[in-house]
């Protein structure tokens, strides 16, 4: 999911979570915002998704 639909849909997805389990908070993990669709270099991207992976299951 991009920024672009995780800003347009994150009100809608956390009302359903809250809904499930009250205890539970939904945030978004993923790039910083970007005019580049992708890094540009494989070790960024490298970077970028280790920390997108690390923020996403912790």
């Amino acid at each position: 999911m991009n920024q672009g639909a995780w800003y347009c849909s994150q009100h809608h997805m956390r009302h359903v979570v809250h809904r499930i389990n009250p205890s539970l908070f939904l945030q978004y993990a993923g790039r910083v915002a970007s005019a580049a669709p992708a890094a540009g270099y494989m070790s960024l991207h490298l970077e970028e998704q280790n920390k997108l992976v690390e923020t996403a299951f912790n």
